[in-house]
């Protein structure tokens, strides 16, 4: 009776112990060690907080969120709306078409349908149809090579492209003449930081599941003077490419899961303007942009004079005012297909009537 005894509690036992040591394990260390599992097992759909935050393993272990399928009308009808108000006040209007992480044309993949290039070519159809000017950036930039394979971020390298098929869309529509030789990849170095990044997606699952990506340092090899300012952050820097874009700080967090890598180039400020002193036009240009852009208008400010970036998830002034207050010669929207709903809430309901 004894001996049976014993052999029962041992193995209670060592669960107990077990069980206990899981409890006082930290957060990320648990993250880690499920996502180790996850990855041994095979398992391509690992379930989150809400459905749309799913994570869903692609091929060559790029991960993605589900997300969820959205009403693009509301958002639609809106930029309609501020495209018509620009337009009564001779202002041109552009809207920008990010890509998303799954391809347009992507048909296999687990257990999940692609609504992201549906509500693109909604928006996309929605506004042409109205007579706005659009540019489909999915048509030169489609690909899970373009995006981190842990985030569902674009790479910096994406955002260099990115600007320089803006800036060449912007050349052809509108004759803007600005330099798009900047943007030749010879013209800069290209740092490489090896397994530094854990993004948005990768967080969700560990380290162990998708593993780390890189991250790029890109800098210009080209004469810069810039000026880039913050009024909010009280951020007012002049000086190259390096001290106005770069910056180092964010690289001092050596927490995978607390680090943010990603602003390096710039954060997600509801104002910024950057200004060119080496521009060789007059060209003054509104961006209103999502996170896509802490990779994109840093690039995109090597060729225009002076660029006014809004983020109007964070923006608190009057937009419309403020528009009406500086002599822009084109105000572009950018937006990616997941067309987060506080973009939008920026819009008037008295200007959209």
């Amino acid at each position: 009776m004894k001996k049976k005894l014993t052999l029962l509690i041992i193995p209670v036992l060592i669960l107990f112990i077990f069980i206990s040591l899981w409890y006082f394990t930290p957060k990320n260390t648990k993250i880690n060690a499920k996502g180790w599992i996850y990855r041994t097992l095979g398992i391509d759909i690992i379930k989150g907080d809400e459905p749309k935050y799913d994570v869903i393993r692609l091929k060559d272990d790029y991960i993605t969120f589900a997300g969820t399928a959205e009403d693009v009308t509301p958002f639609a009808n809106k930029l309609n709306a501020f495209g018509t108000w620009l337009e009564n006040n001779n202002i041109p209007f552009l809207y920008v078409q990010a890509p998303h992480k799954w391809p347009k044309n992507m048909v296999e993949f687990p257990h999940k349908e692609n609504h992201y290039a549906e509500q693109a070519d909604e928006m996309l159809y929605s506004l042409s149809d109205n007579g706005f000017d659009v540019y489909d950036l999915r048509d030169d930039i489609d690909g899970l090579e373009y995006f981190f394979k842990t985030d569902h971020h674009w790479k910096p390298e994406t955002g260099l492209s990115a600007a320089r098929y803006i800036v060449e869309f912007l050349n052809e529509k509108y004759n803007f003449g600005l330099d798009t030789s900047v943007y030749n990849e010879e013209n800069y170095t290209f740092e490489v930081k090896e397994d530094f990044f854990l993004g948005s997606q990768g967080k969700k699952v560990g380290k162990y599941y998708a593993g780390l990506d890189d991250y790029t340092i890109i800098t210009p090899q080209f004469e810069t003077d810039l000026q880039k300012t913050v009024p909010i952050m009280g951020i007012d820097v002049s000086g190259d490419f390096t001290a106005c874009f770069h910056d180092y700080s964010v690289f001092e967090n050596q927490d995978i899961f607390a680090a943010s890598p990603y602003v390096f180039y710039t954060s997600d400020y509801n104002l910024e303007i950057d200004k060119n002193m080496l521009a060789d036009n007059d060209k003054k240009v509104l961006f209103i942009r999502d996170s896509f852009g802490c990779v994109l208008t840093p690039f995109l400010s090597l060729s225009i004079n002076e660029l006014h970036v809004v983020d109007t998830r964070l923006f608190k002034e009057n937009l419309y005012d403020y528009i009406l207050q500086n002599d822009f010669d084109l105000v572009i929207f950018e937006s990616n297909p997941g067309f987060n709903q506080a973009q939008f809430t920026i819009f008037k309901e008295d200007k959209l009537n």
